[in-house]
């Protein structure tokens, strides 16, 4: 009886340290399984390009894919392109930014 409770015991401790260490939504071994909406991170990013006052052209596109973010449309300048990347990238659950702008 006591060899059971010692194997239903180191079970539960296998199962229970297997499961910390899964990865999350995106991959990444952080434990605490945070996953963020694409949906929800295409808005920040659109909101965080229409408040920024160095990004003239309010008609970039926003696509997300699993944390990845794709910028599409035209824009002024190199300057204005390479910014607004960095934005989109300063925004929470942006894992990566795919910058297709094209300067006019």
């Amino acid at each position: 009886m006591k060899k059971m409770g010692h194997c239903i015991i180191a079970t539960l401790f296998l199962v229970l340290t297997a499961c910390s260490s899964l990865p999350d939504f995106y991959g990444n071994n952080t434990g605490n399984h945070q996953y963020m909406d694409d949906r929800v991170v295409t808005a920040k990013v659109r909101a965080a390009l229409i408040e920024d006052p160095q990004i003239k052209n309010n008609n970039v596109s926003v696509n997300t894919y699993q944390g990845q973010v794709q910028l599409s449309g035209y824009v002024d300048s190199k300057a204005e392109r390479k910014h607004a990347a960095r934005v989109a990238a300063e925004v929470p659950g942006v894992l990566k930014v795919k910058n297709n702008l094209v300067i006019k």
